[in-house]
């Protein structure tokens, strides 16, 4: 989308600069706006879709991630009390990769982080390896370690709160859920909604908008199965008389909802 500030001259000659690194892209513009309408044109390049780098060597995650302004020329007139005047000012505009992400509507950022769960073992059935003497039943509180790790995905200047961040409480997926940075699918019933962090901010466009922090854990063999220390697997619970105990429950985690 073009910038709509009327006073906006274009590309200082010589501009705009990117470069590849390590992966990341940046570009620089350098643009030449009337001084009296640099807010105008900030604001503009700090809101969707004006802040994506224009050109065709940029991608739709190359964003606005900083600007500076120079005024240009000699002080024209004193505009008020402590304040100058110019006749036109240059923003330079430097864009990157290197941040949250564009995707479907939304700025995202996604991450993993590990987390460690201890089960506990049947000892009684357990054996020490030695061989001076008679086996011997293995020591109590023998415990098994397993890894797995809590999904969080941010979503940067959100008009809104998403209505997972309270609907989901206390549920697991009932659809596969798509990370899209990670390019990664985890399975139906193998994540565990655990809260959100909203922080808010306001933008140089005046926008008040939200960085909202989603996280949830992860099992691969599903949150509905607990380990069982007496067959040492993950088994479903069922309650005295035969009924399953369902533990949480199974709702759509529709993650970019309009």
């Amino acid at each position: 989308m073009a910038l709509t500030v009327a006073s906006l001259e274009g590309e200082e000659a010589g501009y705009p600069k990117s470069h590849w690194k390590d992966g990341q892209f940046y570009a620089v513009r350098r643009l030449i706006v009337g001084w009296n309408d640099v807010s105008a044109l900030l604001a503009q390049l700090d809101t969707s879709p004006n802040d994506q780098y224009p050109y065709p060597e940029g991608t739709p995650n190359a964003l606005a991630r900083e600007a500076i302004t120079e005024p240009l020329g000699a002080q024209t007139n004193a505009a008020g009390e402590n304040q100058a005047q110019y006749e036109k000012a240059r923003v330079e505009v430097r864009y990157s990769t290197q941040g949250p992400s564009w995707f479907n509507g939304h700025y995202i950022h996604e991450h993993l982080e590990p987390v460690g769960e201890r089960y506990p073992i049947n000892h009684s059935a357990l054996r020490w390896a030695s061989n001076s003497g008679p086996q011997v039943v293995a020591a109590d509180g023998a415990t098994k370690m397993a890894y797995n790790f809590d999904y969080i995905i941010t979503f940067h200047r959100s008009m809104t709160v998403p209505a997972g961040v309270e609907e989901w409480t206390e549920c697991i997926n009932s659809n596969i859920v798509y990370a899209p940075t990670l390019d990664m699918h985890f399975g139906r019933f193998t994540l565990l909604y655990k809260g959100a962090t909203i922080d808010q901010t306001s933008t140089i466009a005046g926008l008040l908008t939200q960085s909202v922090s989603m996280r949830f854990g992860y099992k691969r063999l599903g949150w509905n199965t607990q380990w069982c220390s007496l067959s040492n697997s993950h088994e479903a619970l069922y309650r005295s008389g035969g009924n399953q105990y369902i533990g949480y429950t199974a709702v759509p985690f529709n993650l970019f909802a309009a």
